[in-house]
């Protein structure tokens, strides 16, 4: 155990060795056992290398932390492998970024839907185009009914009008302006 793996857990250098059961017990959160517990079985049944995203409580302050693990069992040719060698990182920051993100995705799609307003992505490296769901909504296609292409996009647009816009799309797209 290094000094970062000690802050980590809130334990300090003079706590006795972290054992493997110990962790799991006293560690991990209650509802990420089963999946720790199951990766530690299939990494020490098959040699594996060991990949899991766990809370933990620390031991000073009872605070909840991301933890990512990556090693491998050592292998001993007598029994049981006798230790895991492998990294550990504290994923919290960027556990807390993707619900903040995700969070902010579900605010844009409520004021979408509620502004009865949809996006769409044009790919330009394979000429796809994306519709969102209230894009689909509002032009009444049925989710991932929409063909993903120009020509399909232009079946939604007044045939007076297509002339125009696909013009005014080519040179968008080769003067790298908006439109």
């Amino acid at each position: 155990e290094t000094l970062r793996n000690y802050a980590m857990f809130g334990r300090t250098p003079s706590d006795p060795p972290l054992t493997l059961e110990e962790f799991v017990t006293r560690f991990v959160h209650p509802q990420d056992r089963p999946d720790v517990e199951e990766r530690l079985r299939v990494s020490l049944g098959t040699g594996q290398p060991l990949r899991a995203l766990c809370r933990i409580r620390r031991q000073n302050d009872g605070q909840c932390r991301w933890l990512e693990i990556a090693g491998t069992f050592e292998p001993h040719p007598a029994s049981m492998p006798q230790r895991l060698i492998g990294v550990l990182r504290d994923a919290t920051d960027m556990k807390q970024r993707e619900e903040a993100l995700r969070d902010r995705n579900e605010t844009l799609r409520l004021a979408m839907r509620g502004g009865r307003m949809g996006t769409w992505v044009r790919h330009l490296s394979d000429d796809t185009i994306e519709w969102s769901r209230e894009l689909e909504e509002l032009v009444g296609v049925p989710h991932g009914a929409f063909g993903s292409t120009e020509a399909s996009f232009f079946e939604f647009v007044h045939p007076e009008d297509r002339a125009v816009i696909s013009a005014r799309v080519r040179r968008a797209i080769s003067e790298r302006t908006d439109y």
